[in-house]
């Protein structure tokens, strides 16, 4: 079974390394990236999403409302929020309080 991972980002760069990493860690994993808040929210019509790395500052919106929005929508999910492209964490909060406060 596959793992579905959410990344978003809006740096066409970082991004790319992004979705790099997350495929060369965890070989069967199904990533789907975005560039755009507001793509994610139009566009993305998955049953289910394992895991999510969001970039925290971004041009259309902001990857905290976009992780309460997911969170929502998908009560399982894992979030990685990143206020620094540099670093990457994968977190295993059982709920999205814990991740944002």
């Amino acid at each position: 079974m596959s793992i579905s991972i959410l990344a978003v980002d809006d740096e066409r760069f970082s991004l790319e390394n992004l979705v790099q990493c997350i495929r060369k860690a965890i070989s069967n994993a199904d990533v789907i990236s975005y560039r755009k808040v507001q793509n994610v929210k139009n566009e993305m019509h998955l049953d289910r999403i394992d895991a999510a790395f969001l970039d925290i500052n971004m041009e259309d919106g902001n990857g905290l409302s976009l992780a309460e929005w997911l969170y929502k929508k998908y009560r399982t999910l894992k979030l990685s929020l990143q206020p620094d492209p540099q670093s990457m964490q994968l977190t295993h909060f059982s709920s999205m309080h814990r991740v944002i406060f």
